[in-house]
């Protein structure tokens, strides 16, 4: 697994607002992993960051319980749409499953899935990727300790 830098392309609106919320992504668990052409960019953070216009203009519920998993794809720096599956795993080994939907914003493409969270609680992520016309699978594997406000 090789750490790359989250490009600019790959910052969707969502994102982008994400970094103006106070504590910006240092609030929430988020990378970026090259695998050969593909940039791939994920983030995790409770719904309650988002502000509560970006959460209505994509239909993302803000709840104290809810959290929002980003992943986004980069095709030589071109996003590109990709199916994403995976499920989060308790600290108690409990699989839950994850029921990404696409947003695609003017050529910002961005995949998402809500999930249960707990305030000072850790979820462990394991997703598999497939960006679109392409028979490669990448595993993106990630933790992040959820912190409700």
């Amino acid at each position: 697994m090789q750490l790359a830098r989250l490009s600019l392309p790959a910052l969707t609106p969502l994102l982008i607002l994400a970094l103006a919320i106070p504590g910006g992504l240092g609030a929430t668990g988020s990378g970026a992993e090259q695998h050969g052409k593909f940039e791939i960019n994920y983030s995790a953070m409770p719904t309650t960051r988002l502000p509560e216009q970006v959460a209505q203009n994509y239909n993302i519920p803000q709840s104290q319980v809810q959290g929002l998993i980003l992943v986004s794809v980069l095709d030589d720096g071109t996003p590109v749409r990709a199916t994403v599956r995976g499920h989060a795993r308790t600290e108690n080994d409990e699989s839950l499953e994850l029921s990404f939907r696409r947003i695609d914003t003017g050529g910002r493409i961005s995949h998402i899935a809500i999930v249960r969270i707990e305030d000072e609680k850790k979820l462990r992520f394991d997703l598999n990727v497939r960006p679109q016309m392409h028979d490669d699978v990448y595993e993106i594997n990630f933790e992040e300790t959820f912190y409700i406000d």
